[in-house]
């Protein structure tokens, strides 16, 4: 499976040392609901639940879309080899073109939900 906003997700929770109920309790998830958001098994990325998400891990929506999108392209295995988050963090904001690319080298599935996501935020 592509690695994806899951992904990021679940590396901002462990970085911060939260269980899963503690992040769904806030969020506004049931904990196996969250377990599926950090598995990349939802369906559609709900705006709402992703801001939500930024505002507790204290980071910019397009962030955790950094995140994602160059955890895939070191094409790293979560389990096996867990980069620190600041390590896809930077103090400016992404070019929109350069984000894209970086979703681009994601798998279809994922890149495509969340080019489409990416649109909604981008208004």
């Amino acid at each position: 499976m592509a690695m994806g906003i899951g992904t990021a997700l679940r590396m901002l929770r462990k970085r911060k040392g939260w269980t899963l109920k503690q992040v769904a309790d806030v969020v506004g998830l049931s904990i196996p609901s969250l377990s599926e958001w950090e598995k990349d098994r939802v369906k559609s990325l709900d705006t709402e639940k992703l801001q939500a998400f930024s505002d507790l891990y204290q980071v910019q929506v397009w962030e955790i879309f950094r995140i994602a999108a160059g955890h895939a392209a070191d094409n790293r295995r979560f389990v096996l080899e867990e980069p620190a988050v600041s390590d896809y963090l930077v103090s400016d904001p992404p070019d929109v073109a350069e984000l894209i690319l970086l979703i681009r080298q994601m798998a279809p599935a994922q890149s495509s939900s969340l080019l489409k996501t990416l649109k909604l935020f981008m208004g």
